[in-house]
């Protein structure tokens, strides 16, 4: 009995997590009201705008926790108007990585994980996908952040420096 209800549990599990995998229009829980768009759209979609990646997994308690304080947060929809906002699973940079490798080179996984491939990491990217050089207030994780409030002051910062370079 018991082994059928697990069974069950991690049926529904995974049901749901293949759902949200596909699903760009509810943000998989990162905000509703914020225009997501697939990491293979980000580049053609930039149109001299900033790219905004958030590199998280369905089932990690640090991406479920900085995911509930993003989505709640009332400022971050306003400020990604002026982003292309992405965010991505590690398996959806590794398939953008094989789809994408010519195009960019085989640099473009050093690119996506300049420091790691932790999660939760938000990082900010020239249209092209140019690292923009703004990092979180955590020494090893460069690109980590805890809080909503250290999101939109970098949203702040990297729309601040872009703008000084034009």
């Amino acid at each position: 009995m018991i082994g059928l209800l697990a069974k069950k549990l991690i049926s529904s599990v995974n049901a749901a997590v293949a759902h949200n995998v596909g699903n760009f229009g509810n943000g998989r829980g990162w905000g509703d009201s914020i225009n997501w768009v697939p990491i293979v759209e980000a580049e053609k979609a930039a149109s001299g705008k900033p790219i905004m990646l958030i590199v998280h997994r369905m089932t990690c308690p640090a991406c479920q926790s900085l995911k509930a304080r993003f989505a709640a947060d009332t400022a971050i929809p306003e400020l990604s108007r002026d982003f292309v906002m992405v965010n991505a699973t590690p398996d959806d940079l590794h398939n953008f990585y094989n789809q994408y490798q010519g195009h960019h080179g085989h640099g473009l996984a050093a690119k996506l994980q300049p420091d790691g491939a932790y999660v939760p990491r938000i990082m900010f990217y020239y249209p092209s996908w140019g690292l923009l050089d703004l990092k979180g207030v955590y020494g090893n994780n460069k690109y980590y952040y805890l809080e909503a409030e250290q999101i939109r002051n970098q949203m702040k910062n990297c729309l601040s420096m872009l703008k000084l370079a034009r």
